[in-house]
């Protein structure tokens, strides 16, 4: 997430805001598949703020399993998971580059943790 934060336009920070509110109203209205359809979305869009095809490439993986994250934790976090992509997205739109890759870290192990308990 480290070099999103430096290569990102403005049109990849537009994009995942929609999907981030696209997101947080599927969620608050309970439309499971909404939320899933608006995550992965933003993922698409977090792997293309990099602007480097290899990169891209090797997210792909990670994208898929937190989709199945998602798919599992949508009931126990619901709103509040989208918080933690609003955190990262406003670490984005400043540049700065550690905060990112470390909320990055915090949200993934936030859901890890959801889903083992």
């Amino acid at each position: 997430m480290s070099i999103a934060a430096i290569r990102r336009t403005g049109d990849d920070l537009a994009s995942m805001a929609d999907q981030i509110r696209l997101g947080r109203a599927a969620s608050r209205s309970g439309d499971v598949l909404g939320a899933i359809h608006a995550h992965a979305h933003l993922l698409e869009a977090f792997a293309q703020a990099v602007h480097d095809r290899a990169a891209e490439a090797a997210l792909r993986p990670l994208l898929s399993l937190t989709g199945a994250i998602v798919t599992r934790t949508f009931r126990a976090v619901e709103v509040d998971g989208w918080d933690g992509h609003e955190r990262v997205l406003d670490a984005l739109r400043a540049s700065d580059e550690s905060r990112a890759a470390g909320l990055v870290t915090d949200h993934l192990e936030a859901m890890i943790a959801v889903v083992v308990s």
